[in-house]
């Protein structure tokens, strides 16, 4: 017997270029996603172009993988949403880097819009929910969630820092 693929949540915060009811159907139609008003700790993705939107900083804080709306589409030309994990709301900052000496340690966590060049130079736009910094005596580095997962960031990578509104 066949397994059925598991139903992947999609919440959508701010204008879309379609009309949310017909993107919410697409959504529906595919395999295995499916549409909900609520962001909640069982919403996989929120689709957003604004991240300084409550909802998007609600995702960010939960650790919700934030997607655009382009992203959106792939996925649903493909006909099946991808599985991610659900978000694992930690409130803390852990210490997954003991070569890093934490100065600063943000709980609540400060959601901010990051811009990240990584080592190869691509550059991305992430929400993130910032749990601290510090340092290990060569780079100094931010903690934050991006979506479900903890990551540290180089600050001299860092080419902008946003805090988006309480």
């Amino acid at each position: 017997m066949e397994q059925l693929p598991r139903t992947i949540n999609i919440a959508i915060t701010g204008a879309l270029s379609e009309p949310r009811a017909k993107v919410a159907a697409r959504i529906n139609a595919t395999s295995n996603g499916r549409f909900t008003d609520n962001l909640n700790l069982e919403t996989h993705y929120l689709v957003c172009e604004k991240h300084d939107s409550k909802k998007a900083r609600k995702a960010a804080l939960y650790g919700t993988a934030i997607i655009s709306e382009a992203e959106l589409r792939g996925f649903l030309d493909l006909g099946e949403i991808p599985s991610v994990e659900l978000p694992k709301f930690t409130p803390h900052h852990p210490n997954n880097f003991p070569t890093i000496a934490w100065s600063e340690v943000w709980d609540p966590a400060r959601v901010y819009l990051l811009t990240y060049s990584d080592a190869n130079g691509n550059i991305s736009m992430r929400t993130v929910a910032a749990t601290g910094r510090g340092g290990d005596g060569t780079y100094e580095w931010m903690a934050a969630y991006d979506g479900p997962t903890f990551k540290t960031f180089r600050s001299d990578r860092i080419l902008s820092l946003e805090m988006l509104k309480k």
